[in-house]
């Protein structure tokens, strides 16, 4: 059953739908379980193919290929990319869109409450006895946001992976004041039967990516003093920092021994923060050791940086192994 939408920002009105059916989503870091679905009709948001650009998996910028030419966008108005073209905003004419590295985050942190739900709603449609179909298809992100900073012309991306797709979904969202609380309810329409994949949440103002509460702690920490240091001008060079790891299996001959163990591994790191060879530094047992070796290449890194540009470059990461709980 449709309804008439909130008499509210233009940007926010969406059809409202009973919902029937609305199952949420367990959350693990970077990503979580999901069932997006890609290529929708214009509403609220959008979702288009991923281009191909280069990687991302930590600080990025959104933007949207035009004639070939990938142009940043800084603003999302009216569910309009505006990119900058000859000193001005304009509507881009791109019909792709994808996530390019950037060296930095904006300054600041935006804190999601405890009740944020990232979820895919739709309807049931029943007869007097079972489900005739499923209609109404929609990702929706829910809760409270905070910033320690005031950010103007702020939008979200949605970074989809599903096992046979990949997308972008993206909505604007009302600039946010410091520490003042706002409640978001944006609405993405999928056209596609959800399927289970992945997703990952940025944040954006004025076209610069903003750290937020669901990344890492340690990853948050790290980019922290990364901002600090190459925004002060004395310092145009950083060390690759580790942006995504693959949990590694525990091996199935020290199981019995019930121990922890540890190996510390050697990494190359190329521009785009793949992993492209290994190296054992050490480990507590030999069994460790190869499966440190079998995991990293999985890992994803945000590149090191010199001279404010990317470079490939050699970075030790220690590799934990917890006996894993039993079934």
């Amino acid at each position: 059953v449709l309804g008439a939408g909130q008499d509210i920002s233009p940007a926010f009105v969406s059809p409202r739908y009973i919902t029937l059916a609305n199952p949420p989503i367990p959350e693990t870091n970077p990503y979580a379980a999901i069932h997006p679905a890609l290529l929708t009709t214009p509403g609220t948001s959008r979702i288009a193919l991923l281009i191909t650009v280069p990687a991302a998996s930590g600080q990025n910028v959104f933007v949207t290929v035009e004639s070939g030419t990938p142009k940043i966008v800084k603003q999302i108005h009216l569910q309009t990319p505006m990119v900058e073209t000859g000193g001005k905003l304009l509507m881009g004419g791109g019909s792709q869109y994808g996530l390019a590295r950037a060296t930095v985050y904006r300054p600041g942190l935006v804190s999601f409450d405890k009740n944020l739900r990232v979820g895919v709603w739709h309807v049931n449609v029943r007869d007097a006895t079972s489900v005739v179909e499923s209609v109404g298809y929609e990702l929706r992100v829910s809760g409270g946001v905070r910033s320690d900073t005031a950010l103007q012309h702020c939008f979200m991306v949605v970074d989809l992976v599903e096992l046979k797709w990949k997308g972008i979904a993206f909505a604007e969202m009302p600039d946010l004041a410091a520490g003042e609380e706002m409640q978001l309810d944006l609405v993405f329409p999928l056209n596609k039967r959800a399927e289970s994949g992945a997703y990952r949440l940025h944040i954006f103002s004025n076209g610069v990516e903003v750290l937020h509460s669901r990344m890492a702690p340690a990853y948050l920490e790290t980019q922290k003093q990364k901002m600090t240091a190459l925004l002060s001008n004395h310092v145009q060079d950083f060390q690759a920092i580790l942006a995504h790891s693959v949990t590694p299996i525990y091996p199935e001959e020290l199981k019995k021994s019930g121990t922890t163990g540890s190996a510390q591994v050697r990494c190359h790191v190329t521009k785009t923060g793949d992993v492209a060879s290994v190296e054992l530094v050490r480990a507590s047992a030999p069994a460790f050791g190869v499966a440190a070796l079998a995991v990293v290449p999985k890992w994803k890194f945000d590149p090191a940086i010199k001279q404010l540009q990317f470079v490939e470059a050699d970075v030790e990461v220690p590799v934990e192994f917890k006996l894993p709980p039993k079934s």
